[in-house]
């Protein structure tokens, strides 16, 4: 004991002797900073936090916390500090932290423990009585103050974990407490050019203020933070593209996404129609096309846009839609079906639909795109600030299932030119499991093979490809 007291003299003097002589001191002040202690939640109930002071430095080290006779040490808590008892043992210091017993031990990750410099697997020595045993589990950690007390917790000034980090600090302690943390502590090192420096009788700081979003439902939560700055973004729906129930409005992930199964969607076909009856009209090359999906099974229930995936069928000249008794049909389910006979080319009117009915229409919500869109050279919607819309069906809805050649039919259009764009379909599958298929090209217009000659006895007034 003699000896080891005789040892800590001569480290004490060493760092002490020439004071008179020291250089500036590289010392800013101390950071008592607060921790997340989350994860020991459950069973940390009465409010615990966990803090870690660090002595914050312009550079050089330090290598001893100390207290002696007149200049006493004192850390103090107006409750107790939580210092765990595993396996019968306290840790005091932070390298007698058993690390590998935090997953079935989540409080020990939040002990109280004195350092010098951050380190679970390599300690500071102490010389003298620095005061552990009960304290670190009481109320009070001190030594010092009284005749023959001097005491340090010191690394030797070559030790690595003696300079600063990175954010310019040196690890002191950490501190669990429902209480109010409050002390002084002295501490001495040597600047960056070897001189040395002592501060004394340091007063605790408060709580180191840390902005940021302190509610955790909060989707930028932030764990460090303890002052809240009105950052936060709660959840308001859900965010991924390739969900069902995308929300492109959404900043917030709420967990909602849903997600479709294997998809029945095989693709879309561009057929084109026979509309020579209209021909004594149609004098400028018009043709008349019928858009399908067509699925292996399951249904459809949407053809929908929203602000990042547009609606979008487009004709490099424009689309037919006849002005009739000063009304243009916009859906299938408009199209006055009796005026047929004295006005040909109303059958080849452009339209939409969902499912082939010129009685039951489908649905819509929001800005369509019709009006003289449907007319113009290009029906869209969607791709923009709160142009969310659609065109649907109740999934129970028969017309949403495809006919007997796999097909829903979603539109005619007739125009002189080439149509092209893209569109969005969703529904469920055979199981009544969602599906969603997004900015899907147009396809090119399918071959319907047969004798394309009306001369013919075997014309066929739906083929497009001649098969000889």
């Amino acid at each position: 004991m003699h000896n080891m007291f005789s040892r800590f003299l001569v480290v004490f003097f060493a760092l002490t002797v020439n004071f008179s002589l020291q250089a500036q001191s590289p010392f800013l002040g101390l950071v008592l900073e607060e921790i997340d202690n989350s994860s020991a939640s459950m069973f940390f109930v009465n409010g615990e936090k966990t803090y870690r002071l660090y002595a914050e430095l312009t550079g050089g080290t330090i290598s001893q916390m100390f207290g002696d006779e007149t200049r006493p040490h004192s850390i103090n808590t107006t409750t107790t500090f939580f210092n765990q008892d595993l396996f019968g043992n306290q840790s005091n210091l932070q390298s007698e932290v058993n690390t590998g017993a935090f997953g079935f031990s989540p409080t020990l990750e939040y002990d109280t423990w004195a350092t010098l410099g951050d380190s679970y697997t390599s300690g500071p020595s102490t010389v003298g009585d620095v005061g552990f045993g009960s304290n670190l589990s009481g109320s009070s950690w001190t030594f010092g103050g009284t005749p023959n007390s001097d005491a340090a917790i010191f690394r030797l000034p070559t030790d690595p974990l003696c300079i600063p980090d990175s954010n310019g600090r040196v690890l002191l302690g950490q501190f669990t407490t429902t209480g109010v943390i409050s002390g002084v502590i002295n501490l001495n090192g040597l600047d960056a050019n070897g001189n040395p420096w002592q501060e004394n009788q340091i007063s605790f700081p408060s709580v180191a203020s840390i902005l940021g979003c302190t509610d955790a439902t909060a989707c930028n939560y932030d764990s460090t933070a303890n002052v809240d700055d009105g950052s936060c973004i709660l959840p308001d729906g859900c965010t991924d593209p390739t969900a069902f129930n995308y929300d492109p409005a959404a900043t917030c992930d709420d967990g909602s996404c849903t997600f479709s199964s294997a998809s029945p969607f095989l693709g879309l076909v561009l057929e084109e129609i026979d509309n020579s009856s209209a021909s004594m009209f149609f004098v400028n090359g018009e043709k008349t096309y019928r858009l399908y999906a067509e699925l292996t099974g399951g249904t459809i229930s949407q053809m929908f846009g929203d602000e990042t995936r547009p609606h979008s069928i487009n004709t490099t000249t424009t689309f037919f839609n006849q002005d009739l008794f000063g009304n243009q049909s916009n859906l299938q389910s408009e199209v006055n079906t009796g005026a047929f006979g004295f006005s040909p080319t109303l059958e080849y009117d452009t339209w939409a639909t969902l499912g082939d009915s010129y009685t039951s229409g489908p649905s819509t919500v929001g800005d369509v795109g019709f009006g003289s869109n449907l007319s113009g050279s290009s029906w869209t919607f969607g791709g923009t600030p709160n142009s969310d819309a659609a065109i649907f069906r109740l999934p129970t809805d028969p017309l949403c299932i495809p006919d007997s050649n796999g097909r829903v039919l979603l539109g005619q259009f007739t125009t002189t030119g080439v149509i092209s764009g893209v569109i969005n379909l969703n529904g469920l599958d055979a199981n009544g499991n969602p599906w969603q298929e997004n900015q899907i090209s147009f396809p090119s217009v399918a071959s319907i093979l047969g004798c394309t000659d009306a001369t013919a006895c075997n014309y066929d007034s739906t083929a497009n490809v001649d098969d000889g």
